[in-house]
Parts: structure tokens; sequence; C-alpha cells
């Protein structure tokens, strides 16, 4: 017999909904390490901004634009959810997968 909290809930779907919660905040995290690692002569992270779904079945839309090596760029990553997004966007960064493009809108 499973053990109930006041929720109605198990302890234990307590503690992996913990655990689920730590997960997704150590990921988040990559983004303080991203920002603080880089280095301002090689890759400055401007700002990102995410696009949401319009239709069910879409990916949100991460766009970053940044500056390599002294050059304005932009790049596009998608995910399945914001988190996803977020997770997958910090890591093409971090291991230099993003294909960037030349900033055409960039306010110089």
């Amino acid at each position: 017999m499973s053990r109930q909290n006041t929720n109605g809930n198990t302890i234990a779907e307590g503690q992996e909904y913990v655990r689920h919660a730590v997960r997704q905040w150590e990921r988040l995290l990559l983004w303080e390490r991203l920002i603080r690692s880089s280095n301002p002569d090689d890759f400055v992270l401007k700002d990102v901004r995410l696009k949401a779904p319009l239709h069910e079945g879409d990916d949100w839309l991460a766009i970053v634009r940044a500056f390599v090596d002294g050059v304005a760029v932009v790049g596009f990553v998608s995910g399945d959810t914001v988190i996803g997004c977020l997770m997958s966007t910090a890591e093409k960064i971090m291991n230099n997968s993003v294909k960037w493009k030349d900033d055409e809108y960039a306010q110089r």
C-alpha cells in the first residue's frame, strides 16, 4: 500500500516531481555557464527570443543573436517544448553546432 501526502498524491510521486524539477533547473543552469564562459573576443550572446508554436504540432523556435569574432550573426533552433528548445539552444551554442548566418538586421 502506498502512503499518501495531504494532496492525495503518493510520496513517491512527489519525490519524482522534485527529481524532475531539479533536473530541469540543472539544465537551465547551462545558460548561466554559457554566458559566464563566453570569451568576448570570440562569442558574445546578444539576445534570445522565443516564438511559441502557432498550431498544434508546431515547435518552439529560439532566435539567437550574437557576435562571433566581432560579426553580428543570427541562428535558429527549434524544440517541441519551451524547456527543450532552450536546452537544445544552449547545448548547440556550447558545442558550436549552431548554423550562424550574418544578421542582416543587426543595429550596428
